[in-house]
């Protein structure tokens, strides 16, 4: 059985790939930031990997996972993935529909030799409410046989805010110019 720890991020730098060359990483989200830095800390793990194989990345943000329609697809993805990464930014409480989702994910890729990765943010590890989800995710993991890894990320909301209207600026004016664009009908 494996315990949950803290981890730097040199510990996760090489990630095991499936028997057909191809790693199956899920990321279940809460907002976007926090899938954002999922995508990075899965994106340094596997520079390692560089020609040795496909990285196949399926993102869920956790409304998906709320949602009934979605959550069939989610579980498939979630039963064949040999790593799941949950990335909470600011989540205080889960709703019970994506905890049930998640609890289920868990304990049906026992059989997989998958490893479970949760990010928090600071502001998270230092709540009640957020170490008892932390807890929680990893009980089910330890229960399901798989590895589990905690990690604390900073998240710099100002700076992704920043980029986001940056870009926003520069896109702005192009899509302007398209959609204000004169055309002349031919008859």
């Amino acid at each position: 059985m494996h315990t949950g720890r803290l981890i730097a991020k040199k510990e996760l730098e090489e990630p095991e790939v499936s028997a057909n060359g191809t790693l199956r990483a899920v990321i279940a989200y809460d907002d976007v930031i926090a899938g954002k830095h999922a995508m990075q800390l899965l994106q340094g793990m596997t520079r390692s990997l560089d020609g040795a194989g496909e990285i196949q990345v399926l993102p869920w943000s956790f409304n998906l996972l709320a949602d009934e329609e979605w959550q069939p697809l989610a579980m498939n993805d979630a039963e064949k993935a040999d790593l799941l990464i949950i990335a909470m930014s600011g989540l205080r409480t889960c709703a019970p529909a994506v905890l049930c989702w998640l609890e289920t994910a868990i304990g049906r890729m026992h059989e997989n030799d998958a490893a479970i990765i949760s990010l928090g943010s600071l502001e998270q590890s230092q709540q009640s409410s957020g170490l008892a989800l932390q807890k929680a995710i990893q009980t089910v993991a330890q229960k399901a046989g798989l590895a589990y890894f905690s990690t604390i990320i900073q998240f710099n909301h100002e700076d992704i805010c920043q980029r986001m209207q940056q870009r926003a600026d520069m896109v702005t004016p192009v899509l302007d110019k398209i959609l204000h664009q004169q055309t002349a009908l031919r008859t």
